[in-house]
């Protein structure tokens, strides 16, 4: 019953008019059809076309949280005070995940040191709110999670258990597993001993630390195979406050058909505004704009469409389609496009996020950080850090990816980056360059070069050991010539020895402590040593049953040391007789 009219301009030139047709989502597979009649007055003429809609239910994906609790997540994190341990990084970074988290996707969570625990079944979530209880239940289980002083490092337990947990749900289009850790494999099972058991799940791992402490050939290797990647952070300082946020931002991204649009960093003071653009197409269905902060009530956090108009969360409270939560070190608004607001909507064009400070909230908050000088004193001087993460889901997707020839310095790195609209190739409409931040900590832009329709890749010489970070950024225009931006973060990394088999059960210098254990236990039993054999040693001066005590002892201490590897016992038993008795066991075992 809607009806526009387009004067001519000129009776030179035809008009031009777009007609947009929106249509609301019902139910999964359900179809709508109607007709739209143009007609021109001059003639008389009318042309009636057929439209169909029809709505297609959002993939949804169960999300299993895999959790270090090693000891050396007590280990300092590169942070001052109050973040100054790994454990309280973790405890900053991973509840955005929960609150982002859509509507209907379910989340659960499992941790392990040299063992896997469950510690909480996978539960869908409901709508955004600090009153879900699946939300609460996994924010509690986040801030409840404790390293083990004695722990090692079984990063093939918790994928095993993880795995397991996916398995049984049944109903989620998607299965993912994200994987956080400090350091690498010290005890069975490894990687190597479960990757061919990972059937139907994508693997996503981030490791909290250098190259040299996660070592993550194998995680590398498992996470590629699955559809997954691994995210590594590199030594954490006030640089990167928020990266480990991100990373599990860009995960769920991934996991949930999301691009990231944008994601700047700033800092902001009493009396500041910072206004900060993005851009929103017609290929985006929905979007989210997020704010990380340690004290997101600090901020006063509006949207600006591209008409001018403001949405605060009063507004986004009363709008349909539009909603404000603000949770745990996180504030973000989610909007399905068009937003009803002002006498078009707002869709597509440049939005604008508007910061500002809450100078009350401001006061209170310096209050808080008397027991922390040194960030206190970097607040008073710099401002309260932020980072601002927009999300589109959209029909216009990027997706990178890095290969890499070898884990040694001195490796070829190789980034590949696919852009698509609607399935089709970008060709020709786009540029992608990545900022590559090197171990020395020099940097460096790197231009793309498109290989073929949408593809684009670079190569990189990875001469230097230690983490290779790439921020790659793409613009271009739509088919209708709507401007985009998407980015994305990838990470590679070498270390001396890198190209080493990565560990396995058979290969444990732990594992293979016990199977000569047992087998030195079997062999001086009673059982097998005769009393003859017993008398014969006794004469050459040794005690057979001081030997077994002997055996006893460190096979016990062995199979206790669960913080470092060891090496192989063999040299240390067999220390422990003399050339003239090793040759006569030797004698009396191989007698016929």
């Amino acid at each position: 019953g809607t009806t526009a009219m387009v004067s001519p301009t000129s009776h030179y030139t035809p008009p031009k008019a777009r007609i947009w047709i929106s249509y609301t989502g019902t139910n999964a597979d359900d179809v709508a059809t109607g007709t739209v009649t143009i007609r021109c007055v001059e003639t008389g003429e009318n042309f009636v076309l057929a439209i169909t809609a029809n709505t297609i239910a959002r993939p949804t994906a169960a999300v299993v949280l895999a959790l270090d609790k090693s000891n050396s997540m007590n280990f300092i994190s590169g942070l001052a005070a109050p973040l100054d341990h790994r454990i309280d990084v973790l405890r900053l970074s991973a509840p955005p995940f929960v609150e982002v988290l859509q509507e209907n996707n379910a989340i659960g969570i499992v941790s392990f040191d040299h063992d896997a625990y469950p510690v909480m079944e996978i539960a869908p979530a409901g709508a955004p709110s600090p009153f879900d209880g699946t939300r609460v239940a996994a924010k509690a289980a986040i801030a409840s999670h404790t390293p083990n002083p004695l722990g090692n490092t079984a990063i093939g337990d918790a994928v095993e258990l993880a795995h397991a947990k996916l398995q049984a749900e049944t109903g989620y289009d998607v299965k993912a597993m994200i994987v956080l850790t400090d350091g690498h494999e010290t005890a069975s099972r490894y990687i190597a001993d479960v990757a061919d058991e990972i059937i139907g799940a994508h693997v996503f791992a981030i490791g909290l630390g250098t190259a040299d402490q996660i070592q993550p050939a194998a995680l590398t290797q498992l996470t590629n195979g699955t559809g997954g990647y691994l995210l590594l952070t590199g030594q954490i300082n006030e640089d990167n406050l928020f990266l480990l946020s991100k990373y599990y931002l860009q995960i769920l991204a991934g996991v949930t058909n999301e691009d990231i649009v944008l994601d700047p960093e700033g800092r902001l003071k009493p009396g500041q505004r910072h206004r900060i653009p993005f851009r929103l197409n017609e290929a985006d269905i929905s979007s989210d704009v997020i704010l990380l902060a340690s004290a997101p009530e600090l901020f006063k956090f509006v949207l600006e469409t591209p008409n001018g108009d403001l949405i605060d969360p009063t507004i986004a409270s009363v709008l349909p389609g539009i909603s404000h939560v603000v949770g745990n070190n996180i504030s973000f608004y989610r909007m399905t496009l068009p937003v009803p607001i002002g006498d078009t909507g707002a869709s597509a064009g440049q939005w604008h996020a508007v910061l500002t400070m809450d100078e009350r909230y401001y006061k209170r908050h310096l209050a808080r950080l008397d027991n922390y000088p040194k960030l206190y004193q970097s607040t008073l001087a710099h401002g309260v850090r932020y980072s601002l993460n927009v999300h589109a889901y959209s029909n216009l997707r990027m997706r990178a990816s890095l290969a890499q020839n070898s884990y040694e310095p001195g490796a070829t790195l190789t980034l590949r980056v696919v852009i698509t609209e609607y399935g089709l190739p970008v060709a020709r409409r786009a540029a992608v360059r990545a900022e590559l931040k090197r171990p020395d900590d020099t940097t460096t832009v790197l231009a793309l070069t498109e290989v073929e329709p949408g593809i684009f890749e670079t190569t990189v010489s990875a001469s230097q050991a230690g983490i290779y970070h790439f921020i790659v950024r793409a613009n271009g225009a739509t088919l209708r010539g709507q401007p985009f931006t998407r980015e994305q973060i990838v990470t590679g990394a070498v270390w001396r020895g890198g190209d080493q088999p990565p560990p396995t059960t058979s290969n444990d210098p732990r594992e293979r402590d016990q199977r000569l254990c047992r087998l030195l236990t079997c062999l001086l039993s009673q059982g097998n040593i005769s009393p003859e054999l017993e008398n014969r040693l006794r004469q050459l001066g040794i005690n057979l049953e001081g030997v077994r005590k002997c055996l006893k002892a460190y096979c016990a201490s062995s199979s206790s040391r669960a913080n470092t590897p060891t090496t192989s016992a063999g040299p240390e038993i067999l220390s422990l007789f003399r050339p003239e008795v090793i040759a006569e066991l030797q004698r009396f075992l191989c007698e016929p």
